[in-house]
């Protein structure tokens, strides 16, 4: 199984992105500025791509990277987090451990919040708490159901958020598996 991040940022003028989250497997960078462009470097056997868009609103940031993506696994994150070094065999771990899963949400670094502490199946309730940055998925899965985000929702158009909530009930709609893990990934 293949790993790729996709980040959501906006006006990015470089790569720099990627090592101040601590990427250290395949990464699509979504970023939304004033040109279209896209840069792509390879590291080891990784590749950073970035793929500028004059286009906003973060769900349509979200969608350009599921419909760029090539992992077998994709990991959402924004651009202000910093990913733990071993967060790539905590995701294929939970893959490996829940072959079933078509999504798993992992936990977040988040004092206010109070997280489950064993590892669960998701449904529309428990889906309410989950943020877009705790979401990893299997790409197939995802496109094979043609599920999208919502671009009415989220940052940038008028009705701010609930993006990942839609997603993840469009997921148990079609009849996806989705669960969470109690694992960090972020600092």
């Amino acid at each position: 199984m293949k790993l790729e991040v996709l980040i959501s940022c906006m006006r990015q003028d470089d790569l720099s992105i990627i090592r101040r989250s601590n990427v250290l497997t395949d990464v699509l960078v979504i970023n939304q500025g004033d040109g279209e462009d896209t840069i792509e470097d390879t590291v080891g056997n990784h590749c950073f791509r970035m793929i500028s868009t004059v286009e906003r609103g973060l769900s349509k940031s979200r969608n350009m990277a599921l419909r760029n993506a090539t992992g077998d696994i994709c990991l959402i994150c924004d651009d202000d987090e910093i990913l733990f070094d071993d967060y790539e065999e905590r995701i294929l771990n939970a893959y490996k451990k829940h072959q079933d899963a078509d999504i798993i949400a992992f936990q977040i670094d988040d004092a206010g919040k109070g997280y489950p502490r064993h590892e669960r199946k998701l449904n529309y309730l428990s889906s309410l708490k989950i943020a877009s940055w705790q979401i990893s998925f299997r790409r197939e899965s995802v496109l094979n159901a043609k599920i999208r985000f919502d671009e009415t929702l989220g940052s940038g158009v008028s009705k701010a958020g609930g993006e990942e909530v839609m997603f993840l009930y469009d997921c148990l709609k079609k009849g996806l598996k989705l669960y969470y893990v109690p694992c960090l990934l972020v600092e």
